[in-house]
Formats: C-alpha cells, structure tokens, sequence
C-alpha cells in the first residue's frame, strides 16, 4: 500500500468514485459552470493547459455537467443530455472517443447515451446507461482484466463495449487493478487483479477478466474500490471490506490480507462510503462524516496527522449532503453548496490556495459556494465540482406610461437585460388591468434578443382616469415586474 501510495504522488496518479451520490437540483435558470483543481500534468482538469492548480479553474466549454468523477490522470463527466464527455490523457484509449490522441479540454465520447454513472481509473472508464448496461473502455491493466471484457490483454480500447453476464447495474467503482460493481438488487460484483484478495471471492493471486457476484452481500446501497480493496455498505450501516488490510483500512483483525468480506465498521445511517490509498470516509444521513485507515498526510481529516486510526472516528465536517475521497485526501459538500476538503496537498488537491503540503482539518475549497456534485478518485490527486450558480436578470418598459381615447390602443415594449450569465426566456404577463382593458402580446416569452411588444386595447365604455398596470417576466424561480401607468381619456386637475 505505501509503494502504491508513493507510486501515485511520484507520478501523480490516481481514481475511484462514490457515483451513490445523487446531484442537487439545479434551478433551470442557473448557469452550470464545472470547476477543478489539483494535479494537471495531463491535462485532466479540462481547462486547456497542464497547470497545476491550487485553486479551482473553470472546465472549458461551459457545458453542462451533472457529475463528474476522476480517475489517475483523465476525467469523465455526464451532461444534462445524459451524454458523456472526456479529457486529460488517452494512450490506451480511456477518453473513448475512438483514438488515443489526449485531450486538455472535453471531448464527447460518441455512441453512448442515457448514461447514468461512469468511473474513471488508471486509463480505464466505465459507464453504466439507464437500461443498467455495463461499458468499459480504455486501458485493460498489466495483465488484470479489469475492463471484464474477457481477456487479459492490456491493449488498446478506444471505444466502448458492453461488458456481459451482468444483470443490470446501479453504480461502478474502479481502480488502476480492479473494480467493484452493485447491481439493482443489492449484490455486489468484482473483477480484475486479485494480487491481494481484493476480489472477495475467498482466494488470493492470479486475476478475473470477466464479472463475478459475491456470495453473501446483499441490501447493499453503495460500493468503493481501491487498487488493494474493496468495501460494501449495507443499508443498516454495516460496512464489509476485503483485500489488503495494511492500514486498517479494512478495520479490525490487523495486517494482511482477507479474500472473503467481513465486518470492517457498523455505523448506524451511514449513506456512503469512499476508500483512497488506505483512507476511508463515510458519510451519516446527519450530514457527519467518519472516517478511519491511514493518517500519514491527515487524509481522514480529524484534526491531527497520526498512525492509522481504527475504530472509525467523527471528523468535524458538519451539513454533508455528499462525499469524495481522492487518493489522499476526502472532500464533503455541504447543503449550503459549500465544499470542504483536507489531506495532502502537494499538488494542489485541496483547492484552498495554500502551498501547504498537508491538512487534517476540513477547509473551504476556495471560491466554490454552489456546487450541486463532488468528484474525485480513489487513486486521483485532482477533484471537481460542479456549481450551479444564480442568474438574474431585469427587464425595462419602453415606453413606461402611455395616454390613450375610449376606443383606441397604445404600446408598449418589454425588453430583458440580462446578468450574472442569465440566458434563458421568461414568460410576460399583464395585472391590473383596468375594467375595459385587455393585453395582447407579440410573443409569450422574452428573451435578451427577443423583446416583446404589449398592446392595451380599450372600449369606448372604459373608463376615464389614470391606472398602474403591473407587467412581470417570470422564468422558474426569478420574477421582475415592472409598473406601467396608462391614461385614459383627458385627464383635468383643478
């Protein structure tokens, strides 16, 4: 574990998920901007250079993402089209679009559609679409098989293929050596390296290239992976794990391997789980976060840098709604849409501006105040967050008082101005209408490009005097309204 862990800084690598988590709801009229930071020697942080950065830069392309997840040194991240786009490095195919040529900003990976989870590893990517179909492409390790595609050939597949034999998924987890898989029911699946029992499956040695279930897991609600483990969490809270047992990653029983998954920790209300280089967190349907195994570069985030930790210990974290944990590091997003991350920071990963090389104490990524998703890996130095950040806009009246006879009709023109990056439509109405008087519109909607021009009609039997209408443009959850005075008839002041 500490040679992979000194593999992984060395070469900046990294990747796994926790896809259990469910994005926030976006108002329709937010802007969708994805933000990343950390390492970015390959281009995986999508913003067209290979910078580090300490602070969190924009993905190029402004397109809108609704998760993203990390892997060593390539990203992959799901659109609102349900679509999935790539970028960083690409030698054995792992950005899927069909070639090996690498990436700085996303690419769209062609042919796969409603896609509801993906898991990003060491050059390797997997997806899951709605009809709960495996994809794996991308690099087929040294010799595991962890694309489950049957062979062990560590050759190049640039273009997805389905992996077989496997009722249908919910989440997907990987490693650079294996992966972990939780189908509808509950039950978990794993294939690739075995170096370490890391399977599950009672024996240690030698690889699987093709799925396997577990025997005895099941009512499980989520899955992690690590390159020397595995973990599962029951709905009642129970956590099991197998593999590699060096750090107390796995809990009690002390070091070595165990190939058959057992009782690691039993926290009542645990709603997810993640694992790094020997690092576990979890989150608690409170909004706490708990976490135990290696604290070298206060990965755990509990305040102090320390030997491993077992049993599992509360962090400070408070408000999680969703959880992240990266090679050395954890990250939590909060209800206010805040992100907190702690660990090692040599490459920037903790995205506060500090040059610091470690933190066990949860701090703010800086700059980041409406992230509706969190993503990173379990081998990754880099993590992601994708924030849905309040537009607005104002709308004016040209002109915004009119005189008209009984009878006769005048008009006005509804125009949008929009601001903090606005660009939808929003619907115009007319209140206050004075007995006599109707509105017709030019078109329903307003829009930057589009203003909309308002006729009040009158009647001959309307009556005379000075009225304020009230005009409104109405798009989701921003309303603006604007006061227009209509005159009718000759209106004399004594």
């Amino acid at each position: 574990m500490s040679t992979l862990l000194a593999l992984a800084l060395a070469a900046a690598s990294a990747t796994t998920m926790v896809a259990a988590a469910t994005p926030a709801l976006a108002d329709p009229t937010d802007q969708i901007l994805t933000v990343a930071w950390g390492h970015n020697e390959q281009g995986q942080l999508g913003d067209g250079t290979t910078q580090q950065a300490n602070t969190p830069v924009t993905v190029a392309g402004q397109i809108a993402f609704t998760k993203v997840e990390a892997g060593t040194s390539h990203t992959l991240a799901i659109a609102a089209d349900s679509t999935i786009w790539s970028w960083g490095t690409n030698g054995f195919g792992g950005l899927g679009d069909g070639t090996t040529t690498p990436s700085r900003t996303p690419v769209h990976v062609p042919g796969l559609t409603d896609i509801i989870d993906v898991s990003a590893g060491a050059g390797s990517s997997f997806a899951i679409d709605s009809s709960g179909r495996l994809w794996a492409w991308g690099f087929n390790g040294s010799g595991f098989g962890n694309l489950g595609l049957g062979d062990n050939v560590p050759a190049t597949n640039p273009v997805p293929k389905q992996v077989l034999g496997l009722p249908p998924m919910a989440d997907v987890e990987t490693s650079q050596r294996s992966v972990v898989a939780r189908d509808v029911n509950g039950e978990v699946w794993t294939w690739g390296s075995n170096s370490d029992g890391q399977l599950g499956n009672g024996t240690v040695g030698g690889f699987r290239a093709t799925p396997a279930k577990l025997a005895g897991l099941t009512t499980i609600i989520d899955v992690a992976a690590a390159d020397f483990d595995g973990l599962a969490l029951r709905a009642d809270g129970t956590v099991f794990g197998w593999g590699d047992n060096g750090v107390s990653q796995l809990g009690p029983g002390g070091p070595g391997d165990r190939p058959t998954p057992g009782f690691t920790a039993g926290i009542a209300g645990l709603t997810q789980i993640g694992i790094g280089s020997g690092n576990v967190s979890a989150l608690r349907n409170d909004g706490t976060v708990w976490s135990w195994g290696i604290n070298s570069r206060g990965e755990l985030g509990i305040g102090t840098i320390s030997t491993p930790v077992y049993p599992p210990v509360a962090t400070a974290v408070s408000g999680a709604t969703q959880l992240a944990v990266g090679a050395v590091n954890g990250y939590a997003r909060r209800g206010d849409g805040t992100v907190l991350a702690w660990g090692d920071n040599t490459l920037g990963s903790l995205g506060t501006g500090s040059t610091a090389p470690n933190n066990p104490n949860p701090s703010p990524v800086f700059g980041v105040s409406h992230a509706t998703y969190l993503g990173s890996g379990a081998t990754a130095l880099h993590a992601l967050a994708i924030q849905a950040i309040p537009t607005d806009f104002s709308i004016t009246l040209d002109p915004k008082l009119g005189s008209v006879q009984p009878g006769g009709s005048t008009t006005t023109v509804v125009s949008l101005i929009p601001s903090k990056g606005f660009t939808s439509t929003a619907a115009v109405s007319v209140t206050n209408l004075p007995p006599g008087v109707t509105a017709t519109l030019s078109a329903p909607k307003v829009s930057e490009d589009h203003p909309v021009t308002i006729t009040l009609h009158t009647s001959i039997r309307t009556p005379r005097g000075q009225f304020r209408i009230l005009i409104t443009a109405a798009a989701d959850s921003i309303t603006k309204a604007a006061p227009y005075t209509l005159t009718i008839g000759n209106i004399t002041t004594s």
